[in-house]
């Protein structure tokens, strides 16, 4: 599937899926509707180990 192509990281919830690409770039997608999938505004990450 194109929409996981090139992610170095994935993780699951229950109704939603998120991809952090090694460039930075998250995306989202599933139900949504309390807003988990919407990462337009999450800027300077945190990753562990980094």
């Amino acid at each position: 599937m194109d929409l996981y192509k090139d992610k170095d990281s994935i993780a699951a919830g229950r109704r939603h899926t998120v991809g952090l690409k090694s460039d930075g770039t998250v995306t989202a997608v599933g139900w949504n509707e309390h807003g988990q999938c919407d990462v337009s505004g999450w800027r300077s990450l945190q990753l562990p180990g980094n």
